[in-house]
């Protein structure tokens, strides 16, 4: 990865859990490169999305909040 992919990674990743870090824990799969944000509500229930890039990750983040 070049250091401009890795800046506009650092920097979206930043604006996420910036975002959402509260609430949701966010990580990015080693094996099949997708992100996953997680948030447990409650000891008996999870929430988890996926998406394939970082900006589909940060757009279902932002729907989950409304």
């Amino acid at each position: 990865m070049d250091q401009d992919a890795t800046a506009r990674l650092r920097d979206g990743l930043a604006g996420i859990l910036e975002a959402h870090g509260e609430d949701w824990q966010v990580s990015q799969d080693e094996d099949t490169m997708v992100w996953t944000a997680v948030r447990r509500p409650s000891v008996s229930s999870m929430h988890v999305l996926v998406g394939h890039t970082l900006a589909e990750l940060a757009a279902k983040l932002d729907d989950a909040a409304r």
